[in-house]
């Protein structure tokens, strides 16, 4: 194999194979932690194809790694006025029935009248910031969920989510739940995340023979919490830009071994109802190697709730010269340190993320009228928009 080819390192081959090169390690030079443990090792990865990876060359010249092309940041602009004008609805739709409630107290048809309207109240979205909707402009263009619908559905699974589970979104919460996971909830689950050769994609490397998701019912709540959580940070790192984001990710699923006993139906189903179905991300591939008979049935029991989102899944894919499972590929020298660095690598990609959250601004629309609320995404001058709103159609009436 020339260890220099390595442009279309996830891509399968036609005869079902792919080529391993892309698993092995960066450099040392290129991996902090390993860095520091050079003194205990004289190299940590002695294989010869190991000695023989290409370095990383740096960009010719910087690149905005958040720009938007027109058509995103059109949508972009669409999608932001229309989670204004809900919460903005939301909030007086709030309001009303609570100024109905204090005045009709008394009255048990009132109070049923009440609780029919509990059923159509919209529920307020807490704000977004200017980078989830960019992300969710690049994700949605074009696809299966390009409406405003579908993001507003989106966009509230995602916050009953982070309620559900208390999660706060920061790098410190999401490296101690996934630390959680990998040593004490489902161990040997994820195996490694890294960024793609060609620094183009973030990869996920997993063992689905080592799904337990009897281990998941006991200690329930904080077990799915750190599942659950875990999965949510990890894709918020393989976003954690929009160019990332709109290259997609990678992932490769090792089966071999699995059982019945690593598939059950309830669990697979909150994944996707929970998580799956609603965070806004782009498969760029996912290699499921070594499938047996339990994994084509999982991916047949989920697939109808992913629809597009899981077209990029291919099933029984081999290595194309390496026997073995993956995680002997991955776990070198040791799984201790294999984790080590999944950490450090989902920490440095949450913690670039979240400068994007708190620091990004969705740029102008060229050649057109800036909105008036452009400046402000948490809805507070929802009642603006709303008269704005009202103001049109007086004018059109």
């Amino acid at each position: 194999m020339n260890p220099n080819h390595h442009v279309n390192y996830y891509n399968v081959h036609n005869h079902n194979e792919i080529d391993p090169f892309f698993l092995y390690p960066p450099p040392l030079n290129d991996n902090p932690f390993l860095a520091t443990m050079n003194h205990h090792y004289q190299h940590p990865y002695a294989h010869p194809m190991m000695l023989q990876q290409p370095q990383p060359q740096p960009p010719a010249s910087p690149i905005n790694v958040n720009a938007l092309h027109d058509a995103e940041l059109e949508w972009a602009w669409q999608i932001k006025r229309a989670l204004l004008a809900r919460s903005s609805i939301a909030k007086q739709q709030q309001q009303k029935e609570g100024t109905a409630r204090a005045t009709n107290d008394s009255s048990n048809d009132s109070s049923n009248d009440n609780a029919d309207n509990d059923d159509d109240e919209l529920c307020i979205l807490h704000p977004l910031s200017d980078y989830d909707i960019a992300q969710l402009a690049v994700v949605t263009l074009g696809q299966e969920r390009h409406n405003l619908d579908s993001i507003l559905e989106s966009v509230l699974g995602l916050q009953c989510l982070r309620e559900e589970y208390g999660l706060v979104d920061t790098p410190a919460e999401g490296v101690e739940l996934i630390r959680n996971l990998i040593t004490h909830v489902q161990p040997g689950l994820l195996l490694a995340f890294d960024k793609s050769p060609d620094k183009t994609s973030y990869m996920s490397i997993f063992d689905f023979a080592r799904l337990q998701p009897a281990a998941l019912e006991k200690n329930d709540d904080a077990n799915w919490r750190a599942f659950q959580g875990s999965y949510y940070y990890m894709l918020q790192a393989g976003c954690c830009n929009l160019q990332y984001t709109r290259e997609g990710f990678v992932s490769i699923c090792e089966c071999q071994g699995m059982s019945q006993q690593s598939f059950n139906t309830k669990m697979v189903q909150r994944i996707a109802q929970e998580v799956g179905m609603h965070y806004p991300k782009l498969q760029k591939e996912s290699l499921w190697l070594n499938t047996p008979l339990v994994a084509n049935v999982m991916y047949a029991f989920v697939k109808p709730w992913m629809k597009s989102r899981w077209d990029n899944v291919k099933l029984g894919c081999k290595l194309e010269w390496f026997d073995g499972r993956i995680d002997a590929l991955i776990n070198v020298p040791t799984p201790q340190l294999a984790q080590e660095r999944l950490l450090i690598n989902v920490h440095a990609a949450l913690v670039e993320r979240y400068h994007h959250v708190q620091h990004y601004v969705l740029p102008s629309l060229p050649n057109h009228h800036q909105y008036e609320d452009d400046d402000d995404a948490s809805g507070d001058d929802g009642d603006s928009d709303e008269d704005d709103d009202e103001n049109d159609q007086e004018m059109e009436g």
